[in-house]
């Protein structure tokens, strides 16, 4: 376990009494300390992207997700450390298996006409998890619905398991990851990425999981058609995701959460017209949205970037501090949001 080191930062005063709002209503942060360490690791996260020789080359400890506000005033402050159940790597690439439901798997339709109206700004930033959870309900729901809690409690457990056999080798980023806050990155897992209550979070916003009742949930038709077309994507680092995948993923995304197209749209915009530093697209969104709180523009950005990189929109590396475009994967968003504008204008 790594060792802390007090260290006292000065914060404008705006700024604490709005982390101190987040804090209180927040599930995953107990403390100032929590919550500024997973700021700071993201921004890390981002910078050490560049890869320029300051990089440690690790992301121990790193946050899973931009800190954002929550709903639960649950707390944990004395967090035991979690021993994880030691499994081989062959058993967690079994886990990791983003795998097609079986055809008699029991779905539920959704309405074309349901989009997510919002993007998911700041709340989410990767995608790779939310689909595995899918595909972990796909196989949970094989005979029928699942209770909801039952489900998230075993989505949990397997996170930890794939997370900790892999981490060496795949891009864990939003799998809960840190023993000694247990409870608290099992919590910024379920919100951020997953859902903490049926209709909440990414799992059922992307059109993906569905209510079978009140307390129970199922695949979407859409959700278990996708992940068929997403059979076999992975986390490896150094693996670029298919086109093939790339276009199934943002097609899905145009029917369900359009919003979160345009928002990817927004940030490659405003790195392609030269605003491509991270300080130049907080910037340019800042200025796009003037109405939004101090950090939120920086917490957004570096959302829907690193979103836009799991996706091959935006490449892995920075070159001179600067974010650059990936030209097929970029071409391929706009293909997919002139396909999606059109068909709303012949309906």
């Amino acid at each position: 376990m790594n060792e802390g080191r007090l260290v006292k930062v000065s914060l404008p005063s705006k700024m604490v009494t709005e982390m101190d709002a987040y804090i209180t209503k927040s599930t995953a942060y107990a403390s100032r300390q929590e919550f500024v360490t997973d700021a700071v690791a993201n921004l890390l996260t981002d910078l050490l992207s560049s890869g320029d020789e300051y990089s440690s080359g690790t992301n121990e400890g790193m946050a899973s997700a931009p800190p954002s506000r929550m709903t639960s005033p649950v707390h944990q402050v004395e967090d035991p450390v979690l021993e994880v159940p030691r499994i081989s790597r062959d058993e967690a690439l079994a886990i990791a298996a983003i795998r097609e439901p079986g055809s008699s798997v029991p779905t539920i339709g959704v309405e074309a006409h349901r989009t997510n109206s919002q993007p998911t700004w700041g709340l989410h930033n990767r995608d790779w998890p939310t689909i595995w959870a899918a595909s972990v309900l796909g196989e949970y729901t094989a005979h029928g619905p699942v209770e909801y809690d039952h489900f998230k409690v075993e989505l949990v457990n397997a996170a930890w398991k794939m997370a900790s056999a892999l981490s060496e080798h795949w891009d864990i980023s939003g799998l809960p990851n840190n023993r000694s806050k247990a409870l608290a990155s099992e919590a910024r897992f379920i919100e951020f990425f997953v859902g903490s209550q049926i209709g909440s979070g990414p799992l059922f916003s992307f059109g993906l999981a569905g209510a079978a009742d009140s307390s129970s949930v199922a695949l979407t038709e859409s959700g278990a058609a996708l992940l068929r077309r997403l059979s076999g994507l992975t986390r490896e680092k150094g693996v670029v995701v298919s086109s093939s995948h790339r276009m199934a993923f943002l097609r899905h995304l145009a029917r369900f959460a359009p919003a979160d197209l345009n928002a990817m749209q927004e940030v490659v915009l405003h790195i392609s017209a030269g605003e491509s530093t991270r300080l130049e697209l907080i910037a340019a969104i800042e200025r796009a949205h003037p109405d939004w709180p101090g950090g939120t523009a920086a917490t957004n950005a570096a959302g829907y970037v690193a979103r836009a990189r799991e996706w091959g929109i935006l490449s892995e590396k920075q070159v001179n501090h600067q974010y650059v475009i990936a030209e097929d994967g970029a071409a391929e968003l706009g293909s997919v949001l002139a396909s999606s504008a059109e068909a709303v204008k012949a309906s």
